[in-house]
């Protein structure tokens, strides 16, 4: 029925892709204006709705930007601001915050979690266990593209959920041949100025695997 219901779709549903795309000579407001008139927001109420999702997204004083001057954390702002422009009750969320360094990452959480005031429903697709048990109040595992298990944030990490450390570094970290020798030390990576050191808790057990295997020496 989705066919025949595209209409009805697109008004509830609003959509921030992972490589979100914008026309980075134009300015973030003129990309706004691009994305109403795509949505069939009335000219009449444009302006509005423009003013209104640049002040959410703390973007106002660069809505005269080009948005090939933006950050990474910037781009994915505005991002959700077009998705957010027609005040969908829906929001399908990929991979949000990839890419991000971790204070912007913070501030973006922060940000969904004011979604709910707002009485929307979030759909957030991440490979960050960390980051779906922060914003979700259930949790979907799927492999291969089948659904596997479906829980609250607080049976996952019992079962499934590694010890993982995060800090904020004065300098780039390099030494991750030396961290990821360490007993107990599963990996390690590192992003902008942050360190995430992830180590085995003694009471997890595998992720269910429903029946995929490996390849020996995959």
């Amino acid at each position: 029925q989705l066919p025949r219901e595209a209409g009805n779709v697109q008004r509830i549903l609003g959509i921030v892709p992972q490589n979100a795309t914008f026309y980075e000579n134009l300015t973030a407001w003129d990309n706004l204006a691009v994305f109403a008139d795509f949505s069939g927001i009335p000219q009449q109420k444009k302006r509005f709705h423009i003013g209104k999702v640049l002040t959410r997204m703390q973007l106002l004083k660069h809505g005269q930007s080009r948005v090939s001057t933006f950050s990474a954390d910037m781009k994915r702002r505005l991002a959700l601001g077009c998705a957010l422009l027609t005040e969908p009750p829906l929001l399908y969320l990929d991979e949000l915050t990839a890419g991000i360094d971790m204070q912007q990452r913070f501030a973006l959480w922060d940000y969904v979690r004011t979604l709910r005031t707002l009485h929307k429903t979030c759909v957030i697709a991440t490979s960050s266990f960390e980051e779906a048990c922060t914003l979700c109040d259930r949790i979907a595992l799927m492999v291969a593209g089948r659904l596997l298990t479906i829980d609250v944030p607080a049976q996952f990490k019992q079962c499934y959920g590694d010890i993982a450390i995060e800090l904020e570094l004065s300098r780039p970290f390099t030494s991750f041949r030396e961290l990821n020798t360490l007993q107990g030390v599963k990996k390690s990576w590192s992003s902008s100025l942050s360190l995430t050191c992830v180590g085995a808790s003694p009471r997890v057990r595998p992720l269910p695997s429903d029946g995929l295997s490996q390849e020996p020496g995959a």
